[in-house]
């Protein structure tokens, strides 16, 4: 039970609910899309760009003729950031981790986990819609097209524009307008784009725009409306955590969506099942090569087992190039996904991400060719995953190579 359950939903909302309910498919085109996306991506994946791992022009193109409500752009240069609703798909999968990064090739190929596919495949259509729905509002962007806020932010965003789109024609006065030209801009247009594609938002009719429709030419739908308050009625609600979390009676930690959802999902009796957790993969003991440096002539190249932690890793760094380790560090790298990560030095106690001796090197380095940043001290270290060599077990940390001089630490030390 919950600490406090709320009412979240009216007898009109409920009603609005039991009659889409009711329809052979829910509102939107987002299930299509992300079907047919995976579809397109098949064995072999597709290429990303080397730095953000975004769709390359040509397959943006592709994907667009692949929507239910395709996007329309007269540009000279196709690139992600100009087709919303592809960036918006981009990112479902990376949300739902069926999308991975393979750097392993010449160039990076987004691919997709066999297994979760196969999982995404014996879904329904109503568990494949909520599936998305749910990964999409507990996933936290830290890329340059979002703005990096906690899940709660962006659901008090998506309810008070819609709210604002609700005001049409006459009703949008210049305060109202401004307002919601700044709820635009907080929500992005990869959210936005995302609201379209699940049903919450829909083109206005002509004779109700205003003459003067600064932001969009889009209304809210009763479907969007009840969705989104209802869930910023709990992501606000005192006895929710700071990030996704509701306190249950007994003092443990329920997760937002599962909480929304204990009286959403009696109105979907087909809404039974979801993706699940990513499954682990096995694999035995690893010899990891990197290379580290500081620039082109100053480098050295290290041997360690999968087993170790990024802060074994660390401790060599720091040996290898004659430095002290009375600084805190931090590693920094894009995952299997393309999120942005950070591991944190252990001793420091105010950390909110990994943990540098939590975590195993062959939790992290899982191919070659893979950049990580080792950040100390105010020198950035750059590391290159050279070689991942399998069966190799019982082998001890190591420099077994390098090149240049190191550097004093303090350069104006007297």
């Amino acid at each position: 039970m919950f600490a406090a359950m709320k009412i979240l939903f009216n007898e009109a909302e409920r009603k609005a609910l039991i009659e889409v309910a009711a329809m052979p498919e829910l509102p939107g085109t987002i299930v299509h899309d992300f079907t047919a996306l995976l579809e397109m991506i098949g064995e072999e994946g597709v290429p990303v760009s080397a730095a953000l791992s975004e769709f390359t022009g040509a397959v943006v193109s592709k994907i667009n003729t692949l929507l239910g409500d395709a996007e329309v752009a007269d540009v000279q240069r196709v690139r992600q950031s100009l087709y919303p609703r592809v960036g918006a798909l981009h990112l479902l999968l990376r949300a739902t981790q069926i999308g991975r990064v393979d750097r392993s090739r010449a160039t990076p190929r987004l691919v997709c986990h066999p297994a979760l596919v196969e999982r995404w495949h014996a879904l329904n259509p109503t568990e494949r819609y909520f599936e998305l729905l749910e990964d999409w509002w507990y996933f936290k962007p830290d890329d340059t097209h979002w703005n990096p806020c906690l899940p709660d932010d962006r659901a008090n965003w998506r309810a008070g524009l819609l709210r604002l789109l609700a005001k049409g024609g006459k009703a949008r006065t210049r305060e109202v307008a401004a307002h919601l030209e700044m709820y635009v801009r907080l929500v992005g247009k990869p959210d936005l784009a995302l609201m379209q594609m699940f049903g919450m938002l829909e083109e206005r009719p002509a004779k109700g725009r205003a003459k003067t429709e600064a932001a969009c030419d889009l209304q809210p739908t009763t479907w969007g409306s009840v969705l989104c308050e209802s869930y910023r009625k709990i992501a606000g609600y005192p006895e929710s955590s700071a990030d996704r979390f509701f306190l249950a009676e007994d003092g443990g930690d329920i997760p937002l969506f599962h909480y929304w959802a204990e009286q959403l999902a009696p109105m979907f009796p087909q809404w039974q099942n979801g993706l699940g957790e990513v499954p682990e993969e096995a694999a035995g003991p690893v010899a990891i090569t990197l290379k580290v440096a500081l620039d082109k002539t100053v480098w050295r190249r290290l041997v360690l087992p999968g087993e170790r932690t990024f802060a074994d890793l660390a401790s060599l760094i720091l040996k290898a190039f004659g430095f002290d380790d009375e600084h805190f560090y931090r590693f920094t790298y894009r995952d299997d996904f393309g999120v942005h990560r950070e591991i944190e030095d252990y001793r420091y106690d105010e950390a909110e991400v990994d943990l540098s001796d939590a975590l195993r090197l062959a939790d992290v380095i899982r191919v070659p060719k893979m950049k990580i940043t080792f950040d100390y001290d105010s020198w950035p270290f750059e590391i290159t995953t050279e070689n991942i060599t399998a069966g190799k077990a019982g082998i001890k940390p190591a420099v077994v190579d390098k090149a240049g001089k190191a550097p004093r630490q303090y350069p104006l030390a007297w």
